[in-house]
């Protein structure tokens, strides 16, 4: 490997340790994390920009969709922006629309939106669940037919939240309305989409380091992920393309950055009455499988159902046991479709054992899914067994090497008891350094010998005329130290070579004080 390919694959190692690092600050549960990161911004303790905030008026991203919007879709209907935020995009959106309901998951942002946009005409906010189809088809029931908005929603859920997520769309969606979602489409996994936005091993821009801490992994969400959540056989592509998702600038005074994305318009395919043979409103039909003797698909009770592309569930036990016994090679990173961090597990033998000891506790996280975003497939008691697994190992790990590391016994008991022996039998305190007086002159005292360990001396004086001070050693030259052409009082630093000095002062004043002092052990 070329020094340039070590220098970047160094930079890798680094780039993923502090994303990792970062990433322990998350809340457990998915749901918590958004309403925790709503009341941060909202009280200020995180305090770096949203990183996905909606453009302005004047951005290039807004003026693409309201454009395809109003080309695409009814706009006598109202719309419903799901997964609203603090509301600058449903704001937007009151300029093509008469109505617009922005919805968020977190009551926080709810209170934020609302406080930010007060008393716009036709603009109004909600909290709901729009994962649960039934909360949805209630909301629905009260708005009627309605189009959807959706901006970097489904890229951060798992495959089954987005098919219920597809589920509720449809509910508000009736028999008229059309769905428009825009979604972030990065190709190469996680570390491409962080480099793309300038993160580095030595440099996580601000807010891009603040979503990492608090909010959900992201993923890509482009025309085969579409197509899983927006199955043909139920839904209608009208339009689809790139796009690019603009964010705030990465630095103070920077320009707006920019992430690859995808979005699409889709219609709900109309659906035949079963018994009458007319067509029903899209809202959530949910056929009584169990009076025709069938079993009904997890997902067809809702309308919706994954056909042949739906990659099959990993094993938690299978996952955890490579982990274990293999982790050191990233075995257990490829069979969970993670290649790229598979083989940097493999590089760094595990992150020198501490990537390794993660992953046992990673893989057991109640919301664990794999590089397709498929959770494993395992109970929750294997889940609990597993990481209780993982914490009994840890514990027998770290005492091992601490008795492996610790000195012999005898060494640490003969210590303990010199130690208590000096606590009760305390000897005579060590001498410390203190300011020592080598010398003191005045006009009724002379002074004998200047006596120097260490050369250093502080002079404090007192003159009442003019005066001039001497050092004068045995051999050599008088030093002067002092000089003064008037009256005056103060205190000097003098070096000099340790040895011994007389002192000579000659002034005119009748009154004098001069005294030499330096930072010595006494004696």
């Amino acid at each position: 490997m070329s020094a340039a390919g070590l220098r970047g694959a160094a930079d890798t190692v680094r780039l993923v340790a502090r994303v990792v690092t970062l990433s322990f600050h998350r809340p457990r549960h998915p749901d918590r994390r958004w309403n925790d990161f709503w009341r941060g911004v909202s009280r200020g303790s995180l305090t770096e920009p949203i990183i996905w905030d909606a453009p302005g008026t004047d951005g290039a991203e807004i003026r693409h969709h309201l454009q395809s919007m109003a080309d695409l879709m009814d706009t006598s209907l109202p719309v419903v922006d799901l997964g609203c935020g603090h509301g600058t995009m449903s704001r937007q959106l009151t300029e093509i629309f008469p109505t617009v309901l922005g919805v968020d998951i977190s009551p926080e942002a709810v209170a934020a939106a609302e406080s930010a946009h007060p008393r716009v005409p036709g603009l109004a906010f909600k909290s709901l669940d729009a994962t649960d189809p039934a909360a949805a088809a209630r909301l629905a029931r009260g708005l009627g037919d309605a189009n959807v908005f959706v901006r970097g929603v489904f890229h951060v859920l798992s495959r089954r939240r987005q098919a219920r997520l597809a589920e509720s769309v449809a509910a508000l969606l009736g028999t008229t309305g059309r769905v428009y979602l825009v979604e972030t489409n990065v190709g190469g996994g996680a570390l491409n989409y962080l480099r793309g936005l300038g993160a580095t091993g030595s440099h996580i821009p601000g807010p891009l380091r603040q979503a990492i801490s608090a909010l959900p992994k992201p993923g890509h969400f482009g025309a085969r992920q579409r197509s899983l959540a927006f199955p043909a056989r139920h839904w209608t592509l009208i339009a689809e393309g790139p796009a690019v998702l603009e964010t705030v600038p990465m630095a103070a005074g920077g320009s707006p950055g920019s992430i690859p994305a995808y979005w699409a318009v889709l219609g709900v395919r109309p659906r035949t009455n079963r018994r009458a043979g007319t067509l029903a409103r899209n809202t959530v039909d949910i056929p009584t499988g169990l009076s025709e003797n069938r079993i009904v698909p997890p997902t067809e009770p809702y309308g919706l159902s994954f056909e042949g592309d739906l990659l099959p569930m990993r094993s938690l036990r299978t996952a955890w046991l490579l982990s274990l016994c293999l982790g050191f090679t990233g075995a257990d990173r490829f069979y969970l479709r993670r290649p790229g961090t598979g083989a940097l597990k493999l590089l760094t033998l595990g992150g020198a054992g501490i990537w390794w000891l993660i992953d046992l506790f990673r893989i057991t996280k109640e919301y664990a899914a794999d590089g397709a975003s498929m959770p494993l497939a395992g109970t929750n008691t294997l889940r609990r067994g597993l990481r209780l697994a993982s914490t009994v190992l840890t514990v027998v790990l770290v005492g091992t090497v601490i008795c492996v590391s610790a000195a012999p016994v005898t060494g640490t008991v003969t210590a303990t008891v010199t130690a208590v022996n000096a606590v009760l039998n305390p000897g005579p305190p060590p001498p410390v350094k203190e300011w020592v007086t080598v010398a003191e002159a005045s006009a009724t005292n002379p002074s004998g010998p200047v006596l120097t360990l260490t050369g250093k001396l502080h002079i404090e004086y007192t003159f009442t005329g003019p005066a001039v001070a001497y050092l004068q050693p045995a051999k050599g030259p008088a030093l002067t130290v002092l000089s003064l052409v008037k009256a005056s009082a103060g205190a000097i630093g003098v070096a000099l070579d340790p040895g011994t000095y007389t002192l000579i002062v000659s002034t005119t004043g009748t009154l004098w004080h001069l005294t030499a002092e330096e930072y010595r052990l006494p004696g």
